[in-house]
């Protein structure tokens, strides 16, 4: 059998290009992700009408190894509102409610004079067909007594209840 070796060299570059470009490419996804530093946990997400994006998120900190809490508000890439700036859950507290076909929960914060609360209601209890969940984030002004309501006009990711390991129960009783 006779090779050509020109055709076989050409190959084998081309093969190498691809696999290079490909290597190149997961590494890209690793990094994207953030597979190569801290774990990362969406504990809500929600985008409003005005295409505002609302999350409670987690990250695993390197030092320390615990997961630390911070509320995302955003548009687009243009970040509005992080909170806290430092890690400190203790900013942070929740409460729920649950009976058959009905569950509330909320997470509450306080930044400056504003006092927030990151809301998510189920209830079916009107309509048994109708499995509706709303949720958004209140913020009111303690200073003026001004309150704002930002509803989600979509949820991307809903994991709220598992925020109840990393910071503590509201014991103010604001359900």
């Amino acid at each position: 059998m006779v090779y050509n070796k020109m055709a076989m060299t050409n190959k084998w570059k081309s093969n190498m290009k691809n696999l290079t470009r490909n290597s190149f490419f997961i590494v890209l996804i690793f990094l994207a992700n953030g597979c190569y530093a801290e774990k990362a946990v969406t504990f809500f997400s929600c985008t409003t009408e005005n295409h505002k994006q609302i999350k409670l998120i987690g990250h695993q900190e390197k030092s320390t190894n615990q997961i630390s809490v911070k509320y995302i508000f955003q548009n687009n890439d243009d970040i509005e509102l992080l909170y806290p700036e430092h890690s400190n859950n203790s900013l942070f507290s929740y409460n729920s409610y649950s009976r058959y076909r009905t569950n509330y929960f909320r997470v509450f914060f306080k930044n400056y004079s504003f006092e927030y609360m990151l809301y998510r209601n189920y209830n079916d209890e009107l309509d048994e067909d109708k499995h509706e969940i709303r949720a958004g984030i209140y913020a009111t002004n303690t200073k003026t007594g001004d309150e704002y309501k930002i509803p989600c006009a979509s949820i991307e990711n809903d994991n709220l209840h598992d925020i109840k390991d990393f910071i503590e129960k509201d014991t103010i009783g604001r359900l």
